[in-house]
């Protein structure tokens, strides 16, 4: 798969250089340039098959052509320690449960799933290389990026807080259990955080002296991963007899990281309806 940065479309990376460098050169993110169709057959018979099976299958559509197939349903199947049931919560209303991972994050799928490639890719190099992450979060975040990071010894996480006494407390005990993560206050705002990072990782002398990539949702291997339990809760819709010709997801979200996964209408059947925390629907 072949991406390109939002600010400068000219510029294209593969995935191995997306994922280990997170923002293009010019400081944009990176989007696919093209999205494989998946095949409407494999909608006919998805509910046939288990959730290891659907992850494989679409990460595979995706990116098979940038990873060994059996490399990448090694990295599939560790992901996927856990369960992504649906629950029937009223008529024609059901709830992707996203919360029994490790953490009790859906971001579980999305950092494990990174956790992995970017242990992958640094094998590859075949040196003693660290690979550097930078992670922005005021808190949430936290549990699932130790968890999924945690004792990789070619990878050290610095993760950026903002300043507050209750924060200083909660990471402080982050480095008692991880030898490779490194809580940094920041005397801000979580945006604060966040422009520090992206100027980090737009600094091309640092760039070229050490491995810098971030585990945030700017990151295109964190999001990939999050499009096959879209497919997974229409697997378990079609099992429990769902008429899935219409079906709508609607995810609540802050920044959209999650939803981004499956706002794409894939195969004419899939479609998504974005709503934030302040209840504005987007079309």
């Amino acid at each position: 798969m072949t991406f390109y940065s939002l600010t400068d479309n000219s510029l294209r990376a593969s995935l191995h250089d997306a994922a280990m460098n997170a923002q293009a050169p010019d400081g944009g993110l990176y989007l696919p340039l093209s999205i494989p169709r998946i095949p409407d057959a494999l909608y006919r018979h998805l509910s046939e098959f288990s959730l290891h099976d659907i992850a494989y299958i679409i990460t595979n559509q995706l990116l098979g052509d940038d990873i060994d197939s059996a490399i990448l349903q090694s990295i599939v199947n560790d992901t996927l320690c856990f369960d992504i049931p649906v629950v029937q919560v009223d008529n024609n209303v059901w709830s992707l449960e996203l919360f029994h991972g490790p953490s009790g994050s859906f971001k579980d799928v999305g950092v494990r799933f990174l956790a992995r490639l970017l242990r992958y890719y640094n094998s590859l190099r075949g040196n003693d290389e660290t690979i550097n992450l930078l992670v922005a979060t005021a808190g949430p975040a936290v549990e699932t990026i130790v968890k999924a990071f945690s004792d990789m010894a070619d990878i050290r996480v610095f993760i950026l807080y903002p300043s507050s006494r209750n924060n200083r407390i909660g990471f402080f005990n982050i480095g008692c259990h991880a030898t490779n993560i490194v809580p940094v206050e920041v005397d801000g705002t979580f945006d604060d955080c966040q422009t520090i990072i992206k100027k980090a990782l737009a600094d091309e002398s640092l760039r070229s002296s050490i491995t810098l990539s971030s585990a945030n949702s700017l990151n295109i291997a964190r999001l990939l991963p999050q499009t096959f339990y879209y497919f997974w809760a229409y697997a378990q819709l079609q099992r429990n007899g769902v008429e899935c010709d219409t079906l709508r997801f609607s995810v609540p979200s802050g920044n959209f990281g999650n939803l981004c996964a499956g706002v794409r209408e894939v195969g004419g059947v899939l479609r998504a309806d974005i709503i934030d925390r302040e209840a504005k629907v987007l079309p």
